[in-house]
């Protein structure tokens, strides 16, 4: 044993300096002189494969530990998205999410019932809202939006499951929807309807997000869309079959939905436009005269409240449980839309209310041109311009009734006439053929009423009597009718004494005869 170990260690001992130089050579061969070999990056693990958590275990809250008795009395809308033409999204097996879509609402509808609310469904079987005359999607939406509208809900529910549209069937997540630009109630109550899924369906990943969907942009109400699961994942799909998962998705929804109700949320009990002058004064949609002021009461606590008027921001003043605000200055005539949004700090948003009113400008002046400027001289039609304007000279909105006459209006055509103005403006064509030169026609123009009818006590539409607006004129100057031309060679005639004819031409190459004394006739040729 002792000789061979000591051969081993000879020839260990001879080839390691043969290693020493072949590393030292692939060194110096590799790295400039001066500089450490860069560190070679230990290669990274694979990513842990994602795992779909299927959710649908158990539920985490109990129905009977949540306050529900802010359902009694609610108005909830449940759409259930799809039925019949349209399927909506496929499991791998064949399930689809109608069927499972309308499961969940039917059963939601019996918790919601059975606590007080008056529930609403755009469908309670399998079917679409397809006619002979429109057989799209948007028709089928818009008649859902249509009748969830005419229920005038306090809530508006849709209900859907999700498909990957990669085609993944690995994917599985809850999603919550809230109506686009909404930042108020819908936004409330999705927190709350995403947490009941979250915590009961239990499904991760999750998130909210504004979904600017059909049904929603189209609810009057504050709206939600829930996708709690995607019916693409087998596993999903398989749950989804079962009654009493849809009935776990069914209370996660109605605990999240008493849990909003909840809420101590404040209520905007009244919003009108009224006249000022007026203690009396009643809510109005119209104003012929004065300036109306925006007033609301508010029931509940608050803290925050805004208004926007024509999309402007304004901050209106408070008096106890009473809003005001009033323009700097006049209303501009016109349609004017005012927004009012009232909140609580931590507790959420009431149901924000829009006021649609129409301030007409009283009709005091009128002003007329014609166009193009100077036109009329040439005996072409042209046309006048006639604009109807309030005392601070702004136009005056509503339609009214011109006429516009002829006076001295030899060569005018028409020499009467009618037009309607719209928005202040109306406008009027006509031609002046050439006439003497003394004559320049004029046009009158008048305010004769306002076009906008209103209903008398029998039911026919009775005319405003005209408002005194002093009528503007027009003077028309058509050019002078060409002198006729005298024979070959000779001159035109020269004018007579005031009140004579001219000469008439004489034969060719004579001169035209000269002006007799005032008053004559000139001499024939």
């Amino acid at each position: 044993m002792f000789p061979a170990s000591c051969a081993r260690m000879r020839r260990a001992v001879a080839t390691a300096p043969v290693a020493a130089l072949i590393v030292i050579a692939a060194g110096c061969a590799t790295v400039p002189q001066g500089h450490a070999p860069a560190p070679t990056p230990a290669p990274q693990p694979p990513p842990p494969p994602v795992t779909a958590i299927l959710g649908y275990e158990a539920m985490a809250d109990s129905l009977a530990s949540v306050d529900a008795s802010g359902l009694a009395g609610r108005r909830i809308a449940l759409d259930p998205g799809h039925g019949g033409f349209f399927r909506g999204a496929l499991g791998v097996h064949g399930l689809t999410e109608a069927e499972v879509n309308l499961g969940v609402a039917l059963k939601l509808r019996d918790l919601l019932v059975a606590r007080g609310a008056t529930v609403f469904m755009t469908r309670d079987r399998d079917r679409d809202f397809l006619t002979p005359a429109d057989s799209s999607l948007k028709a089928d939406l818009t008649e859902r939006a249509r009748l969830a509208n005419a229920f005038a809900p306090d809530l508006f529910l849709s209900i859907h499951h999700n498909a990957d549209a990669g085609g993944a069937h690995d994917v599985n997540e809850t999603q919550t929807y809230y109506k686009l630009g909404d930042s108020g109630p819908s936004l409330d109550v999705a927190q709350d309807v995403h947490r009941g899924l979250v915590r009961n369906v239990g499904i991760r990943p999750h998130r909210v997000s504004p979904g600017n969907y059909f049904v929603l942009r189209n609810s009057d109400a504050p709206g939600i869309l829930t996708e709690s699961s995607y019916i693409t994942n087998p596993g999903v799909e398989e749950r989804l079959r079962l009654p009493e998962k849809q009935e776990i998705e069914a209370e996660a929804l109605c605990v999240g939905l008493a849990r909003y109700f909840a809420r101590p949320l404040p209520a905007i009990a009244s919003f009108a436009a009224v006249l000022a002058r007026d203690p009396a004064a009643r809510a109005e949609t119209t104003f012929v005269d004065g300036d109306p002021v925006l007033e609301a009461r508010v029931t509940g606590a608050f803290d925050e409240a805004s208004i926007e008027i024509d999309g402007a921001a304004a901050a209106p003043g408070r008096t106890g449980d009473r809003l005001a605000w009033r323009p700097s200055g006049s209303w501009a005539p016109g349609t004017h839309v005012a927004t009012l949004r009232v909140r609580l700090a931590g507790v959420g948003a009431a149901r924000e209310r829009r006021l649609r009113f129409h301030v007409s400008g009283t009709p005091a002046m009128l002003r007329a041109a014609t166009w193009p400027e100077g036109a009329g001289r040439d005996g072409r039609p042209f046309g006048v311009r006639v604009e109807i304007q309030d005392a601070l000279g702004r136009p005056c909105p509503d339609s009214a009734r011109v006429r516009l006459r002829g006076v001295r209006a030899g060569g005018l055509a028409p020499r009467d006439t009618e037009i309607t103005a719209v928005d202040g403006v109306g406008w009027a064509y006509f031609r002046a053929r050439p006439v003497g030169r003394d004559t320049r026609p004029r046009i009158r123009v008048v305010l004769v009423a306002r076009a906008a009818a209103r209903t008398g006590t029998d039911g026919d539409p009775a005319r405003d009597d005209p408002p005194a607006v002093r009528p503007e004129t027009l003077t028309i100057q058509p050019s002078r009718p060409a002198a006729r031309p005298t024979s070959e060679g000779a001159a035109p005639a020269r004018p007579t004494s005031e009140g004579a004819a001219p000469a008439r031409p004489t034969s060719e190459g004579a001169a035209p005869a000269r002006p007799t004394s005032e008053g004559a006739a000139p001499a024939r040729p």
